[in-house]
């Protein structure tokens, strides 16, 4: 599958914004494969350790991500879907299946039957800092294309803003208070509180650019609080509590 997205997906992106492939192989008796590329050299950070350490290049960064991006973004196309749909896209049904007890409490099989009008494009679907990595002159790359799909095209702004927070890499550094996830959804105010002031408010302006209205967002955030709820390790309170702000949102 990441041989055919780097083929029909990642080699359109601006040169130098990926690694060049250099071959696939076979491995063992099957047909699995594995594929080869050449990195840049220098390129030894990557956007987590920027945002912890330097907001400025933090921002830099996501300015030429976005530039980046917009090759992908620039055909976005609206289509009419469910929030189950997009929860699909974020968290798959398997995960789902096991979160009975959050599902019943909060009727979220009610909640996921609510449709909505979203901007969809292509995605790279897990664009947490890991997958970005950085040089030192702050040019990114990209890297790890098992998950890109068809998805809203706030996926990959909505990662970036939320895996600072649940990502076993960077949680540690970035806890959020609870005020931050009750104002989730309330612009000038979660920037106020915000950590990261001017970085929150890049990735609200992308956003607003990206979306086609703020529902697509919230449901997109839902997802991906709700996926989180899957993994050893997360905030289950801030996530919980994400999920019911989201719900609140969704107007």
């Amino acid at each position: 599958k990441e041989s055919i997205n780097f083929r029909n997906h990642v080699n359109k992106l601006p040169v130098a914004s990926y690694p060049n492939k250099l071959s696939e192989y076979v491995a063992g008796c099957a047909d699995k494969k594995g594929i080869c590329y050449r990195f840049a050299t220098h390129y030894d950070d990557n956007y987590f350790s920027y945002l912890s350490s330097n907001e400025d290049s933090a921002l830099r960064i996501l300015q030429q991500l976005q530039g980046i991006l917009n090759t992908w973004t620039n055909s976005k196309a609206v289509k009419q879907v469910s929030v189950g749909d997009i929860r699909r896209l974020v968290c798959p049904e398997q995960k789902f299946d096991d979160l009975i007890e959050v599902r019943q409490r909060l009727n979220l099989d009610e909640f996921e039957k609510k449709v909505l009008n979203a901007n969809f494009s292509i995605q790279h679907a897990d664009l947490h800092g890991l997958n970005i990595l950085v040089s030192k002159e702050l040019n990114p790359i990209l890297i790890d294309y098992g998950d890109i799909k068809y998805a809203p095209s706030v996926l990959d702004i909505v990662t970036l803003e939320l895996s600072q927070y649940f990502h076993p890499a960077h949680r540690e550094h970035t806890i959020p208070d609870i005020d931050l996830i009750n104002n989730w959804f309330n612009g000038e105010t979660f920037v106020s509180l915000n950590k990261f002031p001017r970085v929150a408010e890049f990735l609200r302006q992308w956003k607003s650019e990206n979306c086609f209205m703020e529902r697509e967002y919230v449901a997109t955030v839902y997802s991906y609080a709700l996926r989180q709820l899957s993994y050893e390790g997360t905030n289950k309170e801030i996530a919980i509590r994400l999920i019911e702000v989201s719900i609140a949102a969704f107007k």
